[in-house]
């Protein structure tokens, strides 16, 4: 978010879908993700932090 900030980025988008790309292992596919309740919470999070160190 940071680096998104500085360079002015308009938005990010971040996906809490499972997955990897087609030539992941199936456990990378199936198991290695934040779920999105999880990710929203790591992002909200991160906003605070960044937001109170300016």
């Amino acid at each position: 978010m940071k680096v998104a900030s500085e360079a002015k980025v308009d938005y990010i988008t971040f996906d809490g879908a499972g997955g990897g790309t087609g030539m992941s292992p199936v456990p990378m596919m199936n198991e290695m993700s934040t779920p999105t309740v999880y990710l929203e919470a790591q992002i909200l999070k991160g906003a605070q932090d960044t937001g109170a160190r300016g």
